[in-house]
C-alpha cells in the first residue's frame, strides 16, 4: 500500500479510536440530576419557543386573510352566508398545510360559516384566555387560538379563528414528536395542560411525565454519546474505502459504532425490536 494511502488510513483510525474513546466514557459514566433537569429544561424551552412562533404565524396568517380583497368583498358586502365556497377557497390559499393548522369563520350570529384545515372544536369553553388568544383542551389534543374579529363600519360583521392543533402528551405522539424538538426520539413524554388554578399564568403548562426508572437517563446517556458515535462511524466508512486488507471490516464495525448513540423510541423506526 502506498505511504500516503497508509497515513490516511492511520489517521481514519486514530479518529476513529478517540471517537471510541468518548463513547466509552460517556456511556460508563452516569448523567447526573443536574444534567437531565438541563436537559428537560432545554426541550421545554424549545417547545415553548416553538409555540410562540407559531402563534406570531397565526396573527400573520389572520392578518393576511383579514388583508384580502376577496376576503372583505364576501364579508363586508353581505355574502358570507350566501357565497361561503368563495370564502371556503380564501381560508384555504393562506392557511399552512401543515399538520394541526385550522381557521374559522364565524358570522355575527356565530355560526360557523366557513373553516379549513384542523379547526380545534374553539366553539368549546376555552381552557385559558389572554388577550385575543385562547386555549381549548381535549384529553389527547389542545389547540392555540387566536380571534380576530372583523369590523366594518364601527360594526362587528363576525371573527375569524385562526388555530393550531397539538398533542397532550398522553398518548404518542407527544410534542417533541411533532415539532421534532431537541431531545428526541425519546421514551419519556412531553405533557400539555391547561394552567392550573385560577392564577394560573399563560396558555399552556409543560412538563415532563415521570418516566420509569432508567429511562430518562438510558435516553440522556445516548444523546451525549451520540456525537461521538457518528464520528466513529463516518471515520470507519472512510477507512472502508480505503484499499486495505482491512477495508472489508470498516462497513461493519461503522454500523456497530452508531447503537451506543442511537436513540430509543416507543414507537417508529427507532423502537427496539426486543424489550429494553
Amino acid at each position: 500500500m502506498p505511504h500516503r494511502l497508509h497515513a490516511v488510513a492511520t489517521l481514519l483510525l486514530g479518529l476513529a479510536a478517540l471517537a471510541g474513546a468518548g463513547i466509552l466514557w460517556t456511556r460508563l459514566r452516569p448523567p447526573g440530576q443536574e444534567e437531565l433537569e438541563a436537559r428537560r429544561g432545554k426541550t421545554i424551552h424549545a417547545a415553548a419557543e416553538t409555540l410562540q412562533a407559531d402563534a406570531a404565524r397565526m396573527a400573520r396568517v389572520a392578518a393576511a386573510i383579514q388583508g384580502s380583497r376577496e376576503f372583505s368583498a364576501i364579508v363586508d358586502g353581505g355574502g358570507a352566508e350566501v357565497r361561503p365556497s368563495r370564502l371556503f377557497a380564501v381560508l384555504g390559499r393562506v392557511v399552512p398545510t401543515e399538520k394541526g393548522w385550522g381557521a374559522v369563520y364565524y358570522d355575527a350570529g356565530e355560526r360557523a360559516i366557513a373553516w379549513t384545515g384542523e379547526t380545534g372544536s374553539p366553539e368549546a369553553a376555552p381552557a385559558a384566555v389572554s388577550g385575543p388568544w385562547s386555549t381549548y383542551f381535549h384529553v389527547t389534543r389542545f389547540s392555540l387560538a387566536l380571534a380576530s374579529p372583523r369590523r366594518a363600519a364601527q360594526e362587528t360583521r363576525g371573527v375569524l379563528v385562526v388555530s393550531r392543533t397539538y398533542p397532550t402528551g398522553l398518548l404518542r405522539p407527544d410534542l417533541v414528536d411533532m415539532l421534532g424538538l431537541p431531545g428526541g426520539p425519546t421514551r419519556t413524554r412531553l405533557r400539555a395542560e391547561a394552567p392550573s388554578g385560577q392564577g394560573g399564568q399563560g396558555l399552556v403548562a409543560l412538563r415532563f411525565e415521570t418516566a420509569a426508572a432508567g429511562i430518562e437517563e438510558e435516553d440522556a446517556s445516548r444523546a451525549r454519546t451520540r456525537p461521538f458515535a457518528v464520528v466513529a462511524a463516518v471515520s470507519l466508512l472512510l477507512f472502508s474505502l480505503v484499499p486495505t486488507r482491512w477495508s472489508g471490516l470498516g462497513v461493519v464495525v461503522s454500523r456497530l459504532a452508531l447503537f451506543p448513540g442511537a436513540p430509543i423510541a416507543e414507537k417508529g423506526i427507532w423502537a427496539p425490536l426486543l424489550p429494553v
